[in-house]
Formats: C-alpha cells, sequence, structure tokens
C-alpha cells in the first residue's frame, strides 16, 4: 500500500482497485474507514452505514472532504436527521432487508455508471438484526449490484466481529481482502 501524507498524519491508503473491484476489509472498529480511501474515492461515493450522517460528515470533515459527490444510505432502526448530502436516502431499518436493497439500488443511480466507490461500513451489524441466510442473500445483492455497476466496493468488517459464515460470505464475493487493524485512529 502506499502512503499519503496528510497534515494530520500519514495515513496507509488502499491498494487501487480496478472498476468494479470489490474488497472486504477487516477494520478496527473504532478505527474510520474513510480515511483509507484514496482522494478520488470522494468525488462519487455511496457510504451505506450505521452511523447517523452528521457522524459522517463530522468524519468527512476531519478528512477535508466535502460533502459534494456524497451519498448516505443510513442504517437505523429510528428516524435520524439529514444532513446536505445530494443523495441522502431515509433511514432504513437494518432488519428490513427489502427496504435497505431498495434504498442502495436507488442511492447507486447517483453514480455515475463505472465511476464511483461503495463503502459499506460496519456490516457485521446487519446479524444483529437478521438472519444469516439473509444477511448473506443481502451481501450478496451489495457487492454484485456494485460490481455490475463498475463502482469499487469497500465492504469493512470489525475484527473478530462477524460469524465465520458471514466473513466467509463477504470472502466469497468479494475479489480481495484488507487488514487495516494495525494502523491507527483518527
Amino acid at each position: 500500500m502506499s502512503q499519503v501524507s496528510s497534515p494530520k498524519r500519514e495515513v496507509e491508503r488502499f491498494p487501487e482497485l480496478a472498476l468494479g473491484e470489490q474488497c472486504l476489509v477487516y477494520n478496527d472498529p473504532l478505527n474510520c474507514a474513510l480515511q483509507y480511501l484514496p482522494e478520488q474515492a470522494f468525488q462519487h461515493l455511496l457510504i451505506v452505514t450505521f452511523r447517523t450522517p452528521s457522524a459522517v460528515r463530522e468524519s468527512l470533515e476531519r478528512l477535508d472532504v466535502e460533502m459534494d459527490g456524497i451519498g448516505i444510505v443510513p442504517l437505523s432502526a429510528s428516524d435520524v436527521a439529514s444532513v446536505e448530502s445530494p443523495c441522502q436516502t431515509k433511514a432504513v431499518n437494518p432488519s428490513d432487508p427489502t427496504a435497505l436493497s431498495v434504498a442502495y439500488t436507488e442511492a447507486l443511480e447517483c453514480l455515475p455508471d463505472g465511476d464511483g466507490w461503495v463503502i459499506c461500513e460496519r456490516m457485521a451489524l446487519l446479524e444483529m438484526y437478521l438472519d444469516d441466510g439473509l444477511v448473506k442473500r443481502l451481501i450478496k445483492h451489495l457487492t454484485d449490484r456494485a460490481a455490475a455497476n463498475g463502482y469499487r466496493g469497500i465492504y469493512e468488517l470489525g475484527l473478530n466481529s462477524a460469524s465465520a459464515e458471514t466473513i466467509q460470505t463477504f470472502e466469497d464475493t468479494t475479489d480481495r481482502s484488507v487488514d487495516t487493524s494495525a494502523v491507527g485512529l483518527i
């Protein structure tokens, strides 16, 4: 991985992903996976997250990134406040895989074909809301849709936070994996 200099600290970035390539990322749950994205990823980015949109915005501000070109699909059982994002969906209850699939598909339409990035944060949390079979089908849907549209996909799992079956599903549906767990916090 290449080093990119930042005024805050040196951050090791993800290796370059090819168009349509999908990558499983093992990350310390306390780290923000956004910090590892290359700068060009923030031009056309969709973030699927269990964090609130305001928490995502704060992370982006710490990285000196504007909200332009960034869409958010917030996963929450309750309503969450919106932020100035060109393509933010309403909060999606993570226990409803159909609603999540629809919101994800609609949000992908905000990205230009073949020129976008998708990052799905803290995906192991899906196991709290869905049975293993639904988690497996949803993971396959997320990765297949991103790849079919030529989007580079990052799917984050916290260390030791997912079942062996979920890890195996991600490994089977992504092109490679990266372990960022040894990198420090921002």
